[in-house]
């Protein structure tokens, strides 16, 4: 991984803070797509380049896709929306475009568990009848963005994370490709979701396919 270079969009969120860390961490070339450059401007790495752009507006930032190995995209809408948006699918689309038109070997995106509605029915009441409809419409366009990808021809991976917990890694994970994972209970702890995020760099068996991941206390299965 020591020469890989990615784009990471979403640097300054919660999740994308926790990859871009990793990423360092693992010497990583990163260049991050910040609105607000200025939120990551404690951050003194070498192998750190920021810049100002905007997810829904890629042809003024065109230049930053070349010569890069990935994009990684841990944008989010993070206000329970009140209309239908369109921000992950449109992100999608056009990313998609640079994807083809540079030759970068790998898209990962950050879905959320719950996106497939015929598997919403295993959810417990409260998830069902209440969390789901007050983010339906989120689910609903990364519902569009995954299947923008599977229709594709690049080379991607969606990854769903359960609920967000801000815990400590724990490196005990696992990972399959049905879209509600333990009726809808599981967590995913972030520095455990930012590792297997990374992990996805480097790694081909996940490559084209919508991957769920929660903590597992019990066994080590990542």
């Amino acid at each position: 991984l020591i020469s890989m270079k990615i784009l990471l969009f979403g640097a300054t969120g919660q999740l994308g803070r926790k990859v871009l860390n990793e990423a360092l961490k693992q010497k990583i070339e990163v260049t991050a797509i910040c609105r607000y450059p200025e939120k990551l401007s404690q951050i003194r790495n070498d192998n750190l380049v920021v810049v100002q752009g905007d997810a829904l507006d890629l042809d003024s930032i065109d230049m930053v896709f070349k010569n890069k190995d990935a994009i990684v995209s841990c944008i989010g809408e993070y206000k329970i929306p009140l209309f239908t948006i369109t921000l992950y699918s449109d992100f999608t689309k056009h990313a998609i475009e640079k994807v083809k038109k540079y030759g970068i070997k790998k898209m990962i995106v950050c879905s959320a568990a719950g996106t497939v509605a015929s598997e919403r029915d295993k959810l417990p009441f409260f998830s069902k009848w209440i969390v789901m409809p007050a983010i339906g419409s989120i689910l609903s366009d990364m519902l569009i963005m995954e299947n923008t990808l599977k229709d594709s021809d690049i080379n991607y991976i969606v990854i769903r994370p359960t609920h967000l917990v801000d815990s400590p890694y724990t490196g005990n994970y696992i990972v399959d490709e049905c879209s509600v994972s333990n009726n809808g209970l599981a967590s995913i702890h972030l520095e455990d979701l930012a590792e297997f995020f990374i992990k996805c760099l480097s790694a081909d068996q996940y490559d084209r396919k919508m991957i769920t991941i929660s903590t597992n206390d019990q066994t080590k299965s990542v």
